[in-house]
């Protein structure tokens, strides 16, 4: 008994130790001044809340890899699995989303209305504003994105979007540009 409870402290100690361990934040390359967009190309790191308008929330973590050709995007739940993974081709305007966690399966089409805000905030010009609306073309719907807390090369590592029928809060824990 006494091994399985000193078994038992060793993987909670070890696994407090990895959570610290993976939640500090680094920054890989610096960028030019004159950068064009607010998030430049390359690979995101960030935690993520997810509350929908009918009362569910979600914390999941989560990668964001976007370049000129792609945006892929990877949830995954607090033990590592994948819990949708969502990737938009550029050149064809293609969208794919697979969903692997059974009770967002009913949410494909918040989670599709989401990235359209997603994909907006990932083509947003570079400003210093810590506030700005963004509204898809076709959709009547806007929604309000707060930034805070811009580290040395000006990229927020906090920010929220508020929509009627869903609200965001992401927190940028690293990336590689």
């Amino acid at each position: 008994m006494i091994f399985l409870r000193a078994g038992f402290r060793f993987l909670v100690f070890s696994a407090f130790f990895f959570v610290l361990g993976c939640s500090s934040f680094s920054i890989k390359k610096a960028l030019p001044l004159n950068r064009a967009l607010l998030f430049p190309y390359g690979l995101y790191k960030h935690n993520v809340t997810l509350n929908l308008a009918n009362g569910q929330g979600y914390n999941f973590s989560g990668l964001i890899l976007t370049n000129q050709q792609l945006n892929s995007i990877r949830a995954f739940s607090q033990f590592g699995n994948t819990i949708f993974k969502l990737q938009h081709n550029k050149l064809t305007n293609k969208l794919d989303l697979d969903v692997y966690f059974e009770p967002l399966n009913n949410h494909k089409k918040e989670l599709s209305m989401f990235y359209e805000f997603l994909n907006l905030l990932l083509n947003t010009r570079m400003t210093e504003e810590d506030s700005i609306s963004l509204q898809p073309t076709g959709n009547a719907q806007v929604v309000l994105v707060d930034f805070s807390d811009r580290d040395t090369n000006k990229i927020p590592r906090i920010f929220t979007l508020k929509h009627p029928q869903f609200s965001l809060r992401a927190e940028v824990t690293d990336y590689d540009l």
